[in-house]
């Protein structure tokens, strides 16, 4: 992929995140208090780990998707 590409890329990932906020919005205040500590949680941890310079993003993603099982887990045992 050409630099082009790459910016391209870059601004569908920007306005993604974008759309992502303003949906995350929409619903946040539907949510029980529950669910929102629990998302809280997953988020700061996420945050988290990105802060982290020395972690790959491919690291990142593996531990979320682990952590993303276990929240799968506790949710399907409600």
């Amino acid at each position: 992929m050409g630099k082009n590409s790459n910016g391209e890329i870059l601004g569908q990932i920007a306005i993604s995140h974008e759309i992502f906020v303003e949906l995350m919005d929409r619903r946040l205040p539907e949510l029980e208090a529950e669910d929102l500590e629990r998302y809280f949680v997953a988020l700061s941890n996420l945050l988290g780990m990105l802060e982290d310079d020395e972690k790959e993003l491919r690291q990142v993603a593996r531990e979320m998707a682990a952590e993303a099982m276990t929240l799968l887990l506790d949710e399907l045992a409600r």
